[in-house]
């Protein structure tokens, strides 16, 4: 952890120095709202294999086609996943990362009853908030791409 000197904290409303070693950030301060958090429940060894389940993770913009939405994907492993369309509709999403290559996500979207897609997303490798793919309607194949953020 980093530490700001105490004399940078002067004067800056919600900060406390306690003991040049922590800096408090008080709850109530009104230009900070704290909006959500995370803690931590594991940290892996520094020689662990990249995780790489957490590629997906995120908000994506993506479309299929032309068919615009959004796919927010809060955890790769359990899958939790919503779709939001261009209305506004949001939809379940089924599926999940291919459990021998992660970078690719299958998925299915309900748009009605009759109209299951099935997804096959591929996450680049090197560009990490890009994925391109394929979508099935009927018998044909069609163009799908995404951006996360």
């Amino acid at each position: 952890m980093h530490e700001a000197p105490e004399r940078n904290m002067r004067g800056r409303p919600g900060f406390h120095s306690i003991g040049c070693a922590f800096i408090e950030l008080s709850y109530d301060s009104a230009d900070r709202p704290i909006l959500g958090g995370r803690y931590i429940i594991d940290v892996a060894a520094q020689d662990a294999a990249p995780q790489t389940d957490a590629f997906w993770v995120g908000r994506w913009q993506m479309d299929h086609d032309g068919w615009r939405g959004t796919l927010d994907i809060t955890s790769a492993v359990p899958f939790a996943v919503s779709y939001t369309a261009a209305d506004g509709q949001g939809l379940a999403v089924d599926g999940g990362p291919d459990p021998g290559l992660p970078h690719v996500l299958r998925i299915s979207i309900p748009f009605s009853p009759d109209n299951i897609q099935q997804f096959q997303l591929f996450a680049h490798t090197w560009e990490k908030d890009v994925f391109s793919g394929l979508t099935q309607w009927g018998p044909c194949n069609f163009g799908v791409q995404g951006n996360r953020g």
